[in-house]
């Protein structure tokens, strides 16, 4: 049996969830898959462009330098976005075709990013390197 604040706990958090919690419509969303694999590569790639230049100037500055291995990590690392994704939901454009297309883009790639980044991560720490 719980006791009383836990009970009344599981009333707050009921309460807070139902005044706080975002309905999508799924129709918002227009999957364009060649936009959304297009978005993730420009995204790695401007990424790998802005990380390991900042890395390799630091390197010059530091008595120890920042390894290959967590360059790799800060590269990946800055590719999730619940802020873009919000950001992606508040968007309006004249068409909203556009709308959904910038949503379900964004959507993808914080949820790929993720779940990649959760894959590699776990891969790169048991491999013992």
């Amino acid at each position: 049996m719980l006791p009383v604040s836990s009970i009344l706990l599981i009333h707050i958090t009921k309460y807070i969830q139902k005044a706080y919690t975002l309905v999508i419509d799924s129709s918002a969303f227009k999957w364009d898959w060649g936009f959304i694999l297009l978005n993730i590569v420009i995204i790695l790639i401007a990424r790998a462009l802005n990380s390991f230049p900042l890395c390799g100037m630091a390197n010059f500055c530091r008595k120890e330098v920042i390894p290959y291995s967590y360059m790799l990590v800060i590269w990946f690392s800055g590719l999730r976005g619940a802020i873009a994704f919000a950001l992606a939901l508040n968007v309006w454009t004249p068409d909203p075709e556009h709308a959904g297309v910038i949503k379900s883009a964004t959507l993808f790639t914080v949820i790929f990013t993720t779940l990649v980044s959760l894959v590699l991560y776990e891969v790169y720490v048991y491999s013992g390197d």
